[in-house]
């Protein structure tokens, strides 16, 4: 082959130069000075070398800039100058801004046009790139020096930048991390960092706290963490299809108690239905068979609460819990009342069941020694770890000992919160046997209610995707979808026909951010805005009709309630979507189809207007916001009830 000369250079802008050695050999001497080589000799020599490939092997009249920058780079490795040709690659690919010697850790401050994201293993959710946290983790976990830590960490990441990714796991760059750690000869920092479900460091501290973690954990909740980690993240890479693990990581959806793919969401026990055929759990044949009293049916309750803590992830809702104590509970007397109220409690507070829920009935003609168990349970389960659930029928308001009733509880609820009042209205298809569910006449004696798993769509996120040039509606169906395929994984897990028979739960988040991103109105204070909620939610009713008949599920729209998921929503977007970084640290994205606050609204005026919202999903509950709570007395929360039970079509009033 001929040698020819190369004297011309073709720029990124187009322009033809002429080739300058010289030039050449100074970025190669900037790059070996920053990589700690302070060698002008050995530049020159590399430049040479460049060149005369150039002349040998170029087969264009004219190299581009690119191609003599790519051949400086491939003959700088190959020639086992690999730090020089990291530092090289840093220098022209922050195009001719070498970092200066003295701050070799400045190299490598170059980003991409889109934003890299970081699948975290030990969090169901992405964030951002952030090379710092890779120089923190080497020096904390790993026991590094800051500037060798620094250096890898900016290997690691030109690596990744010049690969294209555009999300990676935290294991991967791990694995990135560990192979810089080898090739640099720190294999006994690289053991430290090898993952085992949870970082090795992060189980050491479990195990053995020290000075940022004086107290010990509980053995168990240790046990529970590391497992409940490992099994998300296994439910996230085996169970569920590709497309619905990245939706859920990416925030599209939220799938509920990931980590317990087995179990659950939502159990309703009746106790009326304990009460007259035994928990029928275990192995005690005296369970199998019905309570002859009261202490005894407590006993069947814990029973059955012991069995659900096994079953369930979310919430336990004891149904009718009056009712079924009232058989035992006729002509007692006041002392009696109060020492069977006083022993349930107890009870449950051994139990310490997490999310319990206690399900009143309220001024259901009920004796007034079941009245007054009533009222004791509620002064002694005034500071039980549990939400009450209080079923109020509209014929309450007009009976005397059913309004103190109701009087009573709206006291507890402003003065402990986690109380729902649900309203039953005549001419209904049955009768409740949970705040999401009502069964018809055929229905009533089929057991515990069950909801088999929640998941929750992140409304806003349509928004900011459909900002890119997707339709809003359209991305509502690809969450939708995923949401749905995560339930069909759900019910082959629980295994046919245990899974047909539970319901399937679809809930929202962010209703009221979607509608202010759509039309820059709060729902609170704007009529069109409002409205244009509500064609949101038709639009998810019929779609979940569809899809339920579609895959023969029992699939219904819920308001789920929790921050859980409106949080995690909030966060994901803020990393994901330019728009959401403009928004505040705080408050996370409203939870079902609440408005954020009632603005300029009564009271009545903002129930009255989430009310609307529940000829769609009829499990809605109107939610009384913190503040609005603060300044209500019982009077005037009894007064509200009564108007949103009487006056709109209101399904349930929540006191959070």
């Amino acid at each position: 082959m001929t040698a020819r000369k190369i004297d011309k250079v073709r720029k990124r802008d187009g322009r033809v130069v002429d080739y300058d050695e010289a030039k050449l050999a100074e970025a190669i001497y900037r790059a070996a000075r920053a990589a700690g080589h302070d060698n002008r000799y050995l530049a020159n020599d590399l430049a040479g070398v460049v060149t005369t490939y150039l002349e040998r092997y170029h087969d264009r009249e004219v190299p581009s800039s690119e191609e003599i920058q790519r051949m400086v780079e491939k003959i700088l490795f190959e020639t086992g100058h690999r730090e020089v040709a990291r530092a090289y690659l840093l220098f022209r690919e922050t195009q001719g801004r070498p970092a200066p010697p003295e701050a070799p850790s400045l190299l490598g401050e170059l980003f991409p046009t889109e934003p890299v994201l970081v699948e975290a293993a030990t969090r169901d959710e992405v964030s951002a790139w952030g090379r710092d946290r890779i120089t923190a983790a080497l020096v904390k976990e790993a026991g590094l020096d800051p500037v060798t830590a620094e250096e890898i960490a900016a290997a690691v990441e030109q690596r990744i930048f010049r690969e294209g990714h555009r999300r990676i796991s935290s294991i991967l760059i791990r694995e990135l991390v560990n192979q810089e750690l080898l090739a640099r000869g720190h294999a006994s920092k690289m053991r430290r960092q090898l993952v085992v479900g949870l970082p090795k460091y992060d189980l050491d501290r479990l195990v053995r706290p020290g000075v940022e973690a004086p107290q010990a954990i509980d053995p168990d909740a240790m046990c529970r963490l590391i497992g409940e980690t490992t099994m998300k993240q296994y439910a996230l890479q085996e169970l569920h299809p590709r497309a619905v693990a990245d939706a859920h990581v990416e925030g599209r959806i939220h799938i509920h108690d990931l980590e317990y793919p087995l179990k659950v969401h939502w159990m309703a026990l009746p106790v009326d239905e304990v009460q007259r055929g035994g928990a029928r759990t275990g192995n005690h044949p005296l369970l199998a068979e019905p309570p002859v009293g009261a202490r005894t049916l407590g006993a069947h309750l814990d029973a059955r609460l012991a069995a659900a803590a096994r079953e369930v992830s979310g919430g336990v809702e004891l149904v009718r819990l009056n009712s079924g104590y009232a058989p035992f509970l006729a002509g007692a007397t006041d002392v009696t009342v109060a020492e069977e109220a006083a022993h349930l409690v107890l009870q449950l507070l051994q139990r310490g069941a997490p999310r319990l829920h206690l399900g009143l009935d309220l001024g259901r003609s009920l004796d007034p020694a079941s009245n007054r168990f009533t009222l004791e349970v509620l002064r002694t389960a005034r500071d039980l770890d549990a939400g009450f659930v209080f079923h109020v029928p509209a014929e309450l308001f007009s009976d005397e000992e059913g309004v103190l009733l109701l009087r009573e509880a709206c006291r507890v609820a402003l003065e402990r919160g986690r109380s729902t009042f649900v309203f039953e209205r005549p001419g209904g298809t049955g009768r409740r046997v949970s705040r999401f569910a009502v069964r018809g006449p055929s229905e009533q004696d089929a057991g515990a209610f069950v909801i088999a798993q929640a998941v929750t769509i992140n409304l806003p996120q349509a928004c900011y995707r459909g900002e890119g040039g997707s339709d809003f509606y359209a991305e509502l169906e690809v969450a939708l979808d995923a949401a749905v395929r995560a339930h069909l994984v759900k019910r082959t897990l629980l295994r046919r026909p245990r899974g047909d028979a539970h319901e399937y739960a679809v809930g929202l988040a962010g209703l009221n951010e979607a509608v202010r991103l759509m039309c820059g109105a709060e729902m609170a204070s704007d009529e069109s805005a409002l409205r244009l909620g509500i064609r949101i939610l038709s639009f998810l009713y019929f779609r979940v009709r569809e899809e339920a008949e579609k895959h023969g599920l029992r699939l219904a729209l819920h308001d789920l309630g929790g921050p859980d998921a409106a949080g995690r929503f909030f966060r994901i977007d803020r990393q994901m979507f330019a728009r959401a970084r403009s928004l505040e640290a705080g408050p996370a994205y409203t939870d079902g189809v609440h408005l954020r606050d009632f603005g300029s609204m009564t009271a009545d005026e903002g129930i009255a207007s989430e009310a609307r919202f529940h000829t769609l999903m009829t499990q809605g509950t109107a939610r009384v916001p913190p503040e609005t709570r603060a300044r209500l007395a019982p009077p005037e929360l009894f007064a509200l009830l009564r108007r949103a039970a009487l006056e709109t079509l209101c399904a349930q009033v929540s006191v959070p």
